[in-house]
């Protein structure tokens, strides 16, 4: 199928979801205000993911972990209960989140917000 065709088609299948009111129309103002509402959640979301990862970084750093790992697989199995999981679940749940937001959101105008 050509791409004038596929075009065509995707045409007359809009056309007659609007025929038939099925579409429903957005102005302008609410696609600019999806976009900054989810940019803001996206810069949120890494920010708040780089301080929850500089945290579990410092809380083994400053608790002295890390140097169990020189003692070997008894030294293993200690930092491995010690350490900060719950806050690496959270950090893992933020950027789960994250791609889910960004590929959920379409971009439904067609038009630039410069012009």
């Amino acid at each position: 199928m050509s791409e004038n065709n596929l075009q065509k088609e995707i045409q007359q299948k809009v056309f007659g979801r609007i025929r038939e009111g099925n579409a429903r129309m957005h102005p302008r103002i609410y696609f600019v205000v999806r976009i900054i509402f989810t940019a803001v959640i996206a810069v949120l979301t890494l920010a708040l993911s780089t301080f929850v990862l500089s945290f579990i970084i410092f809380s083994v750093h400053e608790s002295g972990e890390q140097f169990l790992l020189g003692f070997g697989g008894q030294g293993l199995a200690t930092f491995i209960t010690l350490f900060p999981w719950r806050s690496l679940l959270v950090d893992v749940v933020l950027l789960f989140a994250l791609e889910w937001l960004l590929q959920s959101f379409k971009l439904g105008y067609r038009s630039s917000l410069l012009s």
